[in-house]
């Protein structure tokens, strides 16, 4: 149908309804769900496939940020398009430190370097081609992190969680490139923006100032820690310093 979520409720809901719909506050109604259908000629049935589309998207996200593999290998196993399909591959691929540009990897970055609207979709998508990037467009892209949003614009929601881990892989490339002047800017940002100090991120965070500061011996207790705490899988995710 090539239809988004908001083009469908266009003329049935409100900005601010479909708002609190989406977030789960309130209900759509039966009669506001089949006048939706009616006025944009779309069966129940391809209703449903765009909210399991969306689903998957956001199940995507969920399980990439977390460094959780096994979930995404699942995820794959259910996914019901050759697109979501491939999708799920990339996020394995970044995740394995093995992400090549294919034809798909080619079309999304197009598509991030084209997005103006900062939002959950164009913030995964850096996120997950941060390895394909040129430097330069990675250094322009987090600078408009910077500015759109500063840590008083930050509340507590999925997007600043989105942001959080985004800027896990920012610290990723920057130690794979060697960029201690961009480390800096990125430590300090994330510590304005970190709320929980025992959290995945803060610890994954931590590992990378370590690495990157030639910490060695800090290094490899946050390692032991996230294995104690059950996190060992995520370890192959996260550079070595040998």
């Amino acid at each position: 149908m090539g239809m988004t979520q908001q083009q469908i409720v266009q003329g049935i809901l409100d900005q601010s309804t479909y708002s609190r719909v989406e977030k789960g506050k309130t209900g759509m109604g039966m009669y506001r769900l089949l006048k939706m259908l009616k006025v944009n000629q779309i069966s129940l049935y391809d209703f449903f496939q765009i909210y399991d589309q969306n689903n998957y998207q956001n199940r995507l996200r969920y399980l990439f940020y977390n460094r959780d593999i096994d979930g995404l290998l699942r995820l794959k196993d259910k996914a019901e398009n050759s697109e979501i399909s491939d999708e799920i591959d990339l996020a394995i691929a970044a995740l394995k430190r093995k992400l090549t540009k294919n034809q798909l990897a080619t079309k999304l970055i197009d598509k991030l370097l084209h997005l103006t609207k900062w939002n959950e979709e164009k913030i995964f998508l850096f996120a997950l081609l941060m390895p394909l990037l040129d430097w330069e467009d990675v250094k322009n892209l987090i600078n408009a992190i910077y500015t759109e949003f500063p840590k008083s614009k930050l509340e507590k929601n999925s997007l600043r969680a989105s942001i959080e881990n985004l800027m896990l892989f920012y610290l990723d490339r920057i130690y794979c490139l060697d960029k201690p002047q961009a480390a800096e800017k990125a430590f300090s940002y994330l510590s304005k923006i970190e709320d929980n100090k025992l959290s995945l991120t803060r610890s994954i965070s931590s590992y990378y100032y370590c690495i990157i500061n030639g910490d060695i011996p800090s290094a490899i207790k946050i390692l032991d820690y996230l294995r104690i705490i059950g996190f060992k899988n995520i370890n192959s995710t996260l550079p070595s310093f040998d």
